[in-house]
């Protein structure tokens, strides 16, 4: 289930600097755009491994509205290498995976689990959306489709000045 931001969230996003699967040092407060995407994600993982066609496809049309999309791995068993694989082998080479191998960002988001979302407004690093991509693929279960697409539904609203619910 998706939910917008609540006051059960920190009320400003802390700054993490982490390295990407190419070695790469991403800051959180250097990234560009309006918006900027976390996907939590980790190597063999069945529903990131499902969302990285969205992914890309997320990637591809909202960078030109100013998101940025990083996946964030932070099981800590997966190293650089096999993280760097796994991009390769999914398609997501292009995007960054920043490699959370203390669980830092994780835990200070209240991140539990692969395939969530979390969507933060740089002007003042506060979280606009948690949650699923969409609704095909839930906790032991999934549908061919989706049918409500959560996460386009909150950039879409962000970018409009309505409401994200």
């Amino acid at each position: 289930m998706a939910i917008a931001a609540s006051k059960l969230q920190p009320a400003e996003v802390l700054n993490f600097a982490l390295l990407d699967h190419r070695g790469r040092m991403h800051e959180l407060r250097r990234m560009p755009g309006e918006v900027v995407v976390l996907f939590f994600t980790a190597n063999e993982c069945p529903v990131a491994r499902q969302c990285a066609p969205k992914l890309r496809r997320l990637a591809e049309h909202w960078s030109k509205r100013g998101v940025g999309v990083y996946l964030v791995d932070s099981n800590t068993a997966d190293d650089r290498d096999s993280i760097a694989r796994e991009a390769r082998a999914l398609g997501l080479w292009h995007l960054p995976v920043l490699q959370d191998d203390t669980q830092g960002v994780a835990r200070h988001l209240g991140v539990k689990r692969t395939g969530e979302a979390v969507v933060l407004r740089t002007r003042d690093w506060t979280i606009l959306y948690r949650g699923a991509i969409d609704d095909q693929f839930v906790e032991g279960a999934g549908k061919p489709e989706p049918t409500q697409a959560y996460l386009e539904s909150a950039l879409e609203n962000h970018f409009a000045r309505r409401p994200i619910e």
